[in-house]
């Protein structure tokens, strides 16, 4: 089974900078201007405040982002743990994450995007599972992860060309 990880990339370097969770942390600040390392209290009472579109989308996907629960077996140990999300959940997320990558590229000038890889890691390989996502060691993330050139890169609209390209 293919499991997937969505991570901010920077492009030039092929560095992966965090997850999904950081380009869209990233975003509402700047948007927002406020500084990294901002209370999620005063980025809600900014947000609320905010009478910028822009601003409410970001907070609405994040809402939708994350409404899957965290296992312990993660939350308890993120330094040596990543979570992975099936096909279908990532699936589910992936008009969301397309637009905040979209905004990411956009605000960077193409410095930064999200990116996904999938996973091919056997279940005795699995911390954690459950109907949302898994749980693996560090160790199991790098030993299957797929390079960066494997990725695909969310809101480049190399799908959509790629279609177009297939349709003359």
């Amino acid at each position: 089974m293919l499991y997937y990880r969505v991570e901010t990339v920077n492009v030039e370097k092929l560095e992966i900078r965090g997850g999904y969770m950081a380009a869209l942390d990233t975003l509402l600040l700047k948007r927002l201007n406020l500084k990294s390392g901002t209370p999620v209290e005063e980025l809600a009472e900014a947000v609320e405040r905010s009478a910028d579109p822009e601003v409410q989308e970001l907070w609405i996907s994040a809402s939708l982002l994350c409404d899957i629960p965290y296992p312990d077996e993660y939350s308890g140990d993120r330094k040596n743990t990543v979570c992975l999300y099936n096909e279908m959940e990532y699936e589910e997320a992936e008009p969301e994450l397309e637009y905040i990558s979209e905004l990411l590229i956009e605000y960077t000038n193409g410095k930064l995007a999200l990116a996904t890889r999938a996973f091919d890691i056997p279940n005795e390989e699995l911390l954690y599972e459950d109907e949302y996502q898994v749980v693996v060691s560090k160790e199991t993330y790098e030993k299957y992860a797929p390079s960066l050139d494997e990725a695909f890169y969310l809101g480049t609209g190399f799908l959509d060309e790629e279609d177009e390209w297939d349709e003359e």
